[in-house]
């Protein structure tokens, strides 16, 4: 979230410098539609693990699964 936050910030300052410069739209409109996509790593199924309840030492019994993405 850090990464997209500093990226606007830094698409902000760039549009307020080609304002300044004075720039036309068409190159306003540029800057737009050429934002830096932040690659995410997928998770392996090896790095997921229940979390073990505190009170009980045991994990939880495991009854179902959500796909999230899924197409």
């Amino acid at each position: 979230m850090e990464l997209e936050a500093a990226a606007k910030a830094e698409r902000e300052k760039k549009r307020q410098d080609l304002e300044a410069a004075g720039a036309t739209a068409s190159e306003l409109a540029a800057l737009d539609s050429d934002p830096e996509e932040v690659k995410v790593d997928d998770l392996s199924i090896d790095e997921l693990v229940l979390a073990v309840d505190e009170e009980s030492g045991k994990a939880p019994s495991v009854g179902g699964f959500i796909l999230l993405g899924f197409p």
